[in-house]
């Protein structure tokens, strides 16, 4: 607002009824004092009371002003509290802490009593390798894969999958040739084979997308963290999968639809991994998987941090986990101190897996691949 006189904005506004202009209370009131009038039109001003003040609408803008103002400065403050929250992908991903489907879990009970139905008194394969076919063996075969980021294998076809920065790709054992290339020129983070189907997940943004592939054709394409996604893994049924992110949450997903069936924002672990078995109780809360069932374990006070957890599926009773100074071995029986029944030394563990049988303990770092004899009535470990 400007002073009709004067044209600069004036310290004690006012406004005349009659025309609508906006004096400086000093000068107008000296003006009416000399010659009566209002000096833009002329016209009579008599009385101070013809006069009304605009004292009280320059206020209340200034009071608009500091609220608008306020308000925009809690608007910044709430949004740079928010953390990573899951992003809408569709219908799939509006079922937040939701339960499993009923059929999935029937899927999960029948594999969990199915394999563990003599899982305890099943003898060794005939024809399984001995500690002295371990220890014969030699490297067959070299593929380089550059920045591989994972390998898994698909033991009835003994075809790797690796992925990196620039895809993944199905290499041939025999000939050490690429068999099949996918997900070309994306940076793929992890994989696994869900029988003949091969799970990736690839970095998309931010984010992360679980991409699924039946030989070199992408069949399936969910969108699963908000945030940068640390790992996945299959489910022994072969339509299960789960994955786990930076944004604190793991999502479960059924292949055959390629969806996303339940997702659980609350803190997850960082790392995956799949058996059929339900962990017991006494796993260390640092490597806990997300169990598929709609219950959650409880929680447990956590060791040193661990990672890369691998169950032994003849026992149920070994874990093995990757800490810092190496791999350590718990007894899921005892708690403790007591728990830990051996540990290895390496550096830069990057994976960590038992052996069918439950004989052999593998694990590789920094000095490449180890394999330890894990025999019970020889103690030898």
């Amino acid at each position: 607002m400007l002073c009709a006189i004067s044209g600069e904005a004036p310290q004690d506004p006012v406004v005349s009824t009659k025309s609508g202009n906006v004096f400086s209370r000093a000068l107008i009131e000296s003006h009416i004092s000399t010659h009566g009038t209002d000096p833009i039109t002329s016209e009579p001003l008599t009385t101070r009371q013809e006069l009304a003040t605009a004292l009280c609408h320059h206020d209340a803008a200034v009071r608009v002003v500091a609220r608008l103002t306020r308000e925009r400065d809690e608007a910044r403050e709430a949004l740079s509290n928010v953390g990573i929250a899951p992003s809408g992908a569709g219908e799939a991903m509006q079922i937040d802490n939701a339960g499993l489907p009923s059929e999935i879990v029937e899927r999960v009970e029948e594999a969990q009593g199915r394999l563990s139905k003599g899982r305890r008194t099943r003898a060794v394969p005939a024809g399984w390798a001995t500690r002295a076919d371990v220890a014969a063996y030699e490297a067959v075969a070299k593929v380089e894969t550059g920045d591989a980021a994972f390998v898994d294998v698909d033991a009835p076809a003994a075809q790797p999958l690796v992925g990196g920065s620039d895809g993944a790709a199905v290499v041939d054992v025999e000939t050490g040739a690429v068999a099949e290339t996918l997900a070309k020129g994306e940076s793929v983070l992890a994989g696994a084979w869900a029988g003949e189907k091969a799970v990736l997940l690839v970095k998309a943004g931010n984010g992360g997308v679980v991409k699924v592939f039946e030989g070199a054709k992408e069949v399936g394409s969910i969108a699963a963290h908000a945030g940068p996604v640390n790992g996945v893994a299959v489910h022994p049924t072969g339509v299960v999968v789960a994955s786990v992110g930076k944004d604190k949450s793991f999502v479960v997903y059924d292949l055959e639809s390629t969806k996303a069936v339940a997702q659980n924002s609350q803190p997850a672990p960082s790392t995956l991994t799949a058996t059929s078995l339900p962990l017991p109780t006494k796993v260390p809360s640092a490597c806990t998987t997300p169990p598929l069932s709609p219950s959650q374990p409880p929680s447990l006070s956590p060791p040193p941090p661990l990672s890369l957890p691998s169950l032994s599926t003849k026992t149920a009773i070994w874990l093995a986990a990757a800490t810092a100074s190496g791999v350590t071995v718990f007894d899921l029986r005892k708690e403790g101190a007591e728990a830990v029944v051996k540990e290895f030394e390496g550096s830069g563990i990057s994976g960590v897996q038992w052996d069918y049988s439950g004989q052999f303990l593998g694990f590789v770092g920094k000095e490449g691949v180890v394999v330890q004899a894990w025999l019970k009535k020889e103690k030898k470990r």
